[in-house]
């Protein structure tokens, strides 16, 4: 293998202090309350638990909690385009689960590997009451297909127990 190939996105201007949160919070040799710190700071809004977040959600964190150093040699924000990286042997390559279409991605070999880098939840939040135009619906219903626009509706009318769906 000549190198991992990892999804990643980046935004370019952000203040340095949150540079400094979002690196302290990877730090595994930082001791679990500082780094605690550095996760609320960086991730988290008020009193929210962010410990079930020390474990590996991160992937540079997740080698570093194994003691692995990869050899990274290309960074994309496309899963796409790590896929065709790795189709033509530029090595592996680590992508969501969702990235994966086994009918397009039929050259590639998977190997489930969510046990080294835990859980990633991905929320979607939208204000309850507000007006949600229909490509909003469409959206979310092709993010997860069981969110019809009815269901939806009915949390957002509070028309329903839980609103988690």
């Amino acid at each position: 293998v000549l190198g991992v190939v990892l999804l990643a996105a980046a935004q370019k201007n952000f203040p340095l202090s949150l540079r400094s949160h979002i690196d302290g919070s990877m730090d595994t040799g930082l001791p679990r309350s500082e780094r605690l710190h550095h996760l609320r700071q960086a991730f988290f809004a008020g009193q929210s638990d962010p410990s079930v977040w020390l474990d590996g959600w991160y992937a540079d964190a997740a080698f570093a909690q194994r003691s692995l150093s990869p050899d990274i040699i290309l960074e994309a924000i496309d899963a796409d385009v790590i896929k065709t990286y790795v189709e033509v042997g530029m090595g592996v390559g680590i992508v969501a689960g969702i990235a994966y279409d086994a009918d397009k991605d039929r050259n590639l070999k998977v190997i489930p590997v969510g046990h080294l880098f835990g859980n990633n939840v991905t929320h979607l939040g939208v204000k309850q009451g507000a007006y949600l135009r229909s490509f909003v619906y469409t959206f979310i219903e092709l993010f997860s297909p069981t969110l019809t626009k009815k269901i939806v509706e009915q949390a957002m009318n509070n028309e329903s127990d839980s609103y988690e769906i």
